[in-house]
């Protein structure tokens, strides 16, 4: 390519409108060329100069349109054509001073009609732009509600959750009240087997006391015990008996009452026992050898498991 083809394409090449090939040529031209890169500079000044001189304006969707359109009917090549051969006699009669009015005019007119579709251009992407966002918008409130779903619906959870402890609550209550239920019941359960041995016990004694040759031996308290008394029932046998006591007060834990016989001077142990709450209370007395040998038979509290011999006053006393 020589210096006045390159010089033809000056303007189209500075604007980018060139197919790759005859860009590749300019390139190449222009590499080798100082005159012509001088004069490509001097082009390249004016088209950005061009550009500014146009005022900005927005122009009505219809333009691009109708401008293509109107275009098209004059030049008969395509749209890109008609522009490249625009911007080379623009270039020409810029930059050369052989030019004249009619190609000034001519170049004149497809710089305004470069820059109207620029501007159109423009105006379509403003447009897209503004789709794109008035889209991005509706996304975001559309995420916002989506959000907002979230959350009553953690909200909701959160209500069950709380739901389910509570039941859990009163789960544990419900499990308290049925153990505190079983204990009451076996404490009726245990109040009515001491009862039934209560019953057992005093129909023994009616029993033994009834029988004949039993004696029967009357037990008064002492100041300790109140109205506290008893019956000492033995066996005509007479190797062993029956104590019985009825309103001895409930001893506290590691302690016991127990029973004595005593002759005189002579004790001896006669046997443990406790009361239950109405402080009644039994002890079998196995007899060491003729019950006729003692003169009474006493009570004393003493440490549990029992003493050798008694360490507190008597509350309990009868003869034999």
């Amino acid at each position: 390519m020589d210096c006045r083809e390159t010089e033809d394409l000056y303007g189209a090449y500075v604007l980018g409108a060139l197919g790759k090939r005859e860009r590749e040529k300019v390139a190449a031209h222009l590499d080798k060329c100082a005159s012509c890169s001088l004069e490509l500079r001097a082009d390249t000044h004016v088209v950005s100069g061009l550009a500014q001189a146009v005022p900005q304006v927005t122009a009505p969707r219809t333009l691009k349109t109708s401008l293509m359109a109107r275009i098209e009917a004059e030049s008969g090549p395509g749209l890109g054509e008609t522009i490249a051969n625009a911007i080379r006699s623009l270039g020409n009669t810029l930059v050369r001073p052989s030019w004249t009015m009619a190609g000034a005019y001519a170049g004149a007119t497809a710089a305004i009609a470069i820059a109207v579709v620029s501007m159109v251009w423009l105006n379509d992407v403003a447009g897209d732009t503004q789709v794109l966002q008035q889209q991005a918008d509706a996304r975001a409130q559309d995420e916002a509600v989506a959000m907002a779903n979230v959350e009553n619906r953690l909200d909701e959870m959160a209500n069950k959750v709380e739901t389910v402890a509570n039941v859990g609550t009163r789960i544990d209550a419900v499990i308290a009240e049925q153990s505190a239920l079983a204990s009451r019941v076996q404490t009726v359960a245990t109040y009515g087997s001491d009862m039934m041995d209560m019953v057992k016990d005093t129909r023994y004694l009616t029993y033994m006391a009834a029988t004949p040759d039993t004696a029967v031996n009357m037990i008064s308290s002492g100041e300790a015990t109140g109205q506290a008394h008893g019956m000492m029932l033995i066996a005509p046998s007479r190797t062993w008996g029956l104590l019985a006591v009825l309103e001895l007060p409930p001893l506290p834990e590691g302690k016991v009452y127990q029973a004595w016989l005593i002759d005189g001077g002579t004790i001896v142990d006669a046997g443990i026992f406790l009361v239950d709450e109405t402080g009644y209370g039994q002890v079998v007395v196995q007899f060491p050898d003729n019950p006729d040998l003692y003169d009474n038979v006493g009570i004393t509290i003493e440490p549990e498991g029992g003493s050798p011999f008694p360490t507190s006053d008597t509350v309990l006393l009868g003869d034999f």
